[in-house]
């Protein structure tokens, strides 16, 4: 499986983590509820030699605090 590292990005009182892999069209991908952006871990690996690909946590979700 893929490690992805974590980022976070900050705006205004809102803290999102993220993890992104990749270069080329950019590619959003948006988790369920109750999992998170981890879950998105192959699909990341198969993507990612396509496309520069996002995935984020919903607040409360993985990384990023409620």
């Amino acid at each position: 499986m893929t490690t992805l590292p974590t980022e976070h990005v900050v705006v205004g009182d809102l803290s999102m983590a993220f993890h992104q892999c990749g270069s080329g069209e950019p590619l959003v991908l948006l988790h369920g509820i109750g999992s998170g952006a981890r879950s998105w871990r192959q699909q990341v690996a198969s993507l990612s030699g396509r496309h520069r690909v996002i995935a984020w946590d919903a607040p409360g979700y993985g990384g990023s605090p409620e």
